[in-house]
């Protein structure tokens, strides 16, 4: 669900390039302390690596990161809408 909402607040506008990163970055952190799925773990390992290759100018570049960033975060958009009918 968190990673839905982050995806969400960032397509709206409602958090900057800097807080998604930094958001998916500390969910790494978390998930990785706490022993989580590890799909979601390497899924998030990937993006800040490629967010962060990307950053540095090594590999790839800011936009590309972002666009697939947001493409394999869809898949959790879902989570939001079960989220809305509990509301």
């Amino acid at each position: 669900m968190i990673l839905g909402a982050i995806s969400c607040n960032y397509s709206n506008k409602l958090i900057t390039e800097d807080a998604l990163f930094s958001y998916i970055s500390s969910l790494l952190t978390q998930a990785s302390s706490m022993g989580e799925d590890e799909e979601l773990i390497s899924l998030l390992d990937h993006i800040d690596d490629n967010h962060n290759l990307a950053s540095e100018g090594i590999y790839g570049n800011i936009k590309d990161v972002i666009e697939k960033t947001l493409h394999e975060l869809k898949k959790f958009d879902e989570y939001i809408d079960l989220l809305q009918d509990y509301s």
